[in-house]
């Protein structure tokens, strides 16, 4: 209990973070001369921290934390992409446009990354992915190969006012509506298998937690289309909003015990085939599991010093 409180409080801090990229955007907002990117860098870099400490300490397998601190990293990449565009590049220059394609690459590989760490579940603890699915790179790069080189065919974003104007209007393309799609279809995999492979039926009806993120993603990147200028998507950009989405599903996944972790030991161990039961050293009998045989606290003592026979003998 002691380590699902310390999880949350943390995941409160995480949260906490990334809220206050808001108003810290609206207070340098009034102080000429200064940026808040850096500031909010910081903010999302610390909460990418402390969330992948968290991970690597509760996830069982080792595979599932390598492909998460993946993810972290990953999200750490756009971060700090995004914050050399809006401060180190000159504003509709062509290396801030290729700043922003690379926005598309992180995110392209960061629900790759995800949905092979899933895959981990219900698996032994030295198992390898199998070959077959790294085929699914090739799409990837496809569509990151396509988006980084927008300037030839504009399939992702067509500038009606020219290439050399793209910072003022453009429209999306098919490839930025493939890109869309590739993280939706991701994500509902992700969740088509941490709820077949769940061990314990009653976290499958949690599986609504994970979902609050992704509608808030969904909700968010709609008023983004219709008005990427309103305040919503003022105070919080889209690279920051996709920086929290992902991490955030991932997470509810694991809060709501659909990708397993050792912060609840007793769900594992009601589940779990063998016959058996935990004990304190005064004998009280904590947790069993449900294949256990009753027993009783004075058999379990003799026990120690020769064998107990059982009503069944």
């Amino acid at each position: 209990m002691r380590k699902i409180k310390k999880t949350i409080f943390l995941d409160w801090v995480c949260i906490f973070l990334i809220i206050m990229s808001g108003p810290v955007r609206v207070l340098f907002n009034v102080i000429p001369g200064y940026s808040c990117n850096i500031i909010i860098f910081l903010l999302y870099t610390s909460a990418l921290f402390i969330w992948i400490s968290q991970v690597k300490r509760r996830l069982l397998q080792n595979e599932e934390c390598k492909f998460l601190s993946g993810v972290a990293a990953l999200m750490l990449f756009l971060m700090a992409v995004r914050t050399i565009k809006f401060d180190f590049l000159p504003s509709g220059s062509v290396y801030a446009r290729y700043a922003w394609y690379l926005y598309y690459v992180p995110q392209t590989l960061a629900v790759l990354w995800m949905f092979f760490a899933v895959l981990y579940i219900g698996k032994p603890y030295h198992y390898q992915l199998e070959r077959k699915w790294r085929i699914l790179y090739i799409p990837a790069f496809i569509l990151i190969s396509g988006i980084m080189t927008n300037d030839f065919h504009q399939l992702a974003f067509r500038f009606p006012d020219g290439i050399q104007n793209w910072g003022m209007e453009y429209t999306r393309g098919f490839l930025y509506i493939l890109a869309i799609g590739w993280i939706v279809i991701f994500c509902a995999m992700i969740l088509v298998i941490t709820f077949s492979r769940c061990a314990f039926s009653q976290n499958r009806r949690k599986i609504w937690i994970p979902m609050i993120p992704l509608g808030i993603g969904g909700v968010y990147t709609i008023i983004y289309i219709l008005s990427p200028k309103g305040l919503f998507p003022s105070l919080y950009k889209m690279a920051e909003v996709i920086c929290f989405i992902f991490p955030a599903f991932m997470e509810c996944l694991i809060l709501a015990r659909l990708l397993p972790s050792n912060d609840s030991y007793m769900d594992l161990w009601q589940v779990s085939s063998a016959g058996g039961g935990l004990m304190d050293f005064e004998g009280n009998i904590f947790y069993s599991s449900e294949k256990c045989l009753p027993v009783k606290k004075e058999q379990i003592i003799t026990a120690k010093r020769k064998t107990v026979l059982l009503s069944d003998e």
